[in-house]
């Protein structure tokens, strides 16, 4: 049985190992900086989708191999049997799981940061950021109905009337007892000059959520009267 002793293994992969770490650090800055919630700035940019998804798959791949690495750190050898093959086997299959991880539970977790993000852009009335960030927020969880909700209200405001009632009906679709997406139909198409139509969702809203009347009767009165 072929042995190494630590000193020796460190010797030859040490840079290996510095480089590895190297990679794993900035990638960490990265995705500090530019995830939300934003530590570093209260004005941090937001980036295409794309590269926030190459970050993750990134930091996925170095965690990965990192975590191999720290195995043979501890095994203080490597014997015949640490073939390469195996080596390569043991860092395909973490990755998998780490993917599988990431897909389950970070990506979860950033599209609620996303969400939080744009929402609170949207009390500050920056609409155009709000939409970008509740853009990744659905793109990294295309079920989030709250993100598709406040979305709609962040188009309606800038008068993109067709992409709100776009948002309104998904979150319709996904929840069919959803008042918040009746309600805001409600507004679009009282927006578009449909009285009816914004009566019938306005009603809706109502029956689901009773509570809304006393905010929707100024609104159905005030249709009424026209």
């Amino acid at each position: 049985m072929n042995k190494m002793t630590f000193t020796q293994w460190y010797k030859s992969t040490g840079s290996l190992r510095v480089a590895l770490f190297s990679v794993a650090f900035i990638g960490y800055v990265l995705l500090y900086i530019f995830n939300p919630p934003y530590y570093l700035s209260k004005k941090a940019l937001i980036l295409p989708f794309h590269f926030l998804v190459a970050l993750d798959v990134a930091r996925v791949v170095v965690v990965s191999v990192i975590i191999i690495e720290c195995i043979r750190i501890v095994a203080y050898r490597l014997t015949s049997s640490w073939t390469l093959k195996k080596h390569f086997a043991i860092v395909s299959a973490l990755i998998i799981l780490l993917a599988i991880h990431n897909v389950l539970l970070i990506s979860s977790r950033t599209s609620i940061r996303y969400y939080n993000y744009g929402w609170s852009l949207i009390n500050l009335k920056d609409y155009k950021r709000a939409i970008l960030s509740l853009d990744i927020a659905v793109k990294y969880n295309p079920k989030d109905i709250k993100a598709y909700s406040e979305r709609g209200y962040a188009h309606r405001e800038l008068g993109d009337l067709v992409l709100a009632l776009n948002d309104y009906n998904k979150v319709i679709e996904m929840d069919s007892r959803n008042a918040n997406g009746y309600e805001g139909k409600g507004y679009v198409y009282y927006y578009l000059g449909d009285c009816d139509t914004a009566l019938k969702e306005w009603n809706t809203a109502i029956a689901i959520d009773p509570q809304r009347s006393s905010r929707l009767d100024k609104w159905i009165n005030a249709v009424k009267k026209e």
